[in-house]
């Protein structure tokens, strides 16, 4: 297949760009943080900026679109909703469009986080309640992508991963606080099912290659707190576990989040005929891949000093 990623440099779009591309076509772009892969093609693309990303995906002739691409700093978007809105709802409806246009397949990335946490565990028609700015940006992203592109893909998720850039994401900040015998806080009141980057990139590729439709979560088949997950990452990796247990209604975050966005994946696992890793299976594939130096080959990847990841 063809298959163009946007957000290529980010936490779950250089994963996929990285695997994708040894059995398809891959092309992708990115915004602010340049990166070469070889075997791929990719470029600098402003999404908010129709024209030109029509231009790039009718010169590709992409099959499918993976749309990773959004702001997710949580606070961030919170203290900048303008700017959430521009890059998860706008580029979102010109994805959309430019997909509708040239028959391409859309696959959007979206978020357990457009729950408020009260009565889950969630499964895909249960109404969302977004608690925050950034959960309200992707709860109208998903409304965008029905309205403007039949041919499409809606995958909720709650993922962790090796990024390409020095911007750690969850369990990497937590790995570095145990490998430097740093106490840190971890919330005992948060439960969620996250899925490890790489696994998320090849259950997609299977959703896309059996053809579904529609909206499904993709989630660990079992769930645990953020403590839990910290404890676990510090077993798999050997390390002396230095975390404490605090909780987010504590925490004086300026955004709102839910304190349980656990997802039932059912409706994935019956269209697929699999069952989908458990946390224990992915921390010890997260940890597996930095044996095998796949965390390396991401950041060698990376051209210049950004640290932020699009």
């Amino acid at each position: 297949m063809r298959i163009y990623v946007t957000g290529a440099s980010g936490l779950l779009g250089a994963t996929a760009v990285h695997t994708l591309r040894e059995r398809h076509d891959v092309g992708g772009s990115y915004k602010s943080h340049p990166m070469a892969v070889p075997g791929a093609e990719l470029r600098t693309v402003d999404l908010a900026d129709f024209p030109t990303l029509f231009e790039e995906l009718e010169a590709f002739k992409p099959e499918v679109v993976i749309h990773c691409a959004a702001e997710t700093r949580v606070d961030y978007c919170e203290n900048h909703a303008d700017e959430a809105l521009r890059a998860n709802v706008t580029c979102t409806e010109n994805v959309a469009s430019a997909c509708r246009e040239l028959g391409s397949l859309l696959v959007h990335i979206s978020t357990d986080g457009i729950f408020d946490g009260s009565s889950a565990p969630y499964r895909e028609d249960d109404p969302p309640n977004p608690l925050n700015v950034y959960a309200h940006t992707k709860a109208l992203s998903e409304r965008v992508v029905r309205d403007r592109c039949t041919e499409h893909l809606i995958v909720r998720t709650n993922m962790f991963g090796w990024n390409m850039h020095r911007r750690k994401s969850l369990a990497e900040w937590i790995l570095q606080q145990l490998n430097e015998g740093q106490e840190f806080p971890a919330f005992a009141d948060v439960h969620f099912n996250p899925l490890l980057t790489n696994d998320l990139v090849d259950i997609v590729e299977k959703m896309i290659q059996t053809k579904l439709r529609g909206t499904y979560h993709a989630g660990a088949s079992d769930s645990c707190t953020k403590y839990a997950f910290a404890q676990q990452l510090a077993r798999s990796f050997g390390c002396v576990f230095t975390g404490r247990e605090s909780r987010l209604l504590d925490a004086g975050l300026p955004a709102r989040r839910p304190l349980n966005t656990t997802t039932i994946t059912s409706r994935l696992t019956d269209a697929l005929q699999r069952s989908l890793p458990t946390i224990s299976e992915g921390i010890s594939r997260f940890r597996d891949l930095e044996l095998l130096g796949f965390p390396d080959m991401l950041r060698s990847c990376a051209m210049g000093e950004e640290i932020a990841c699009q």
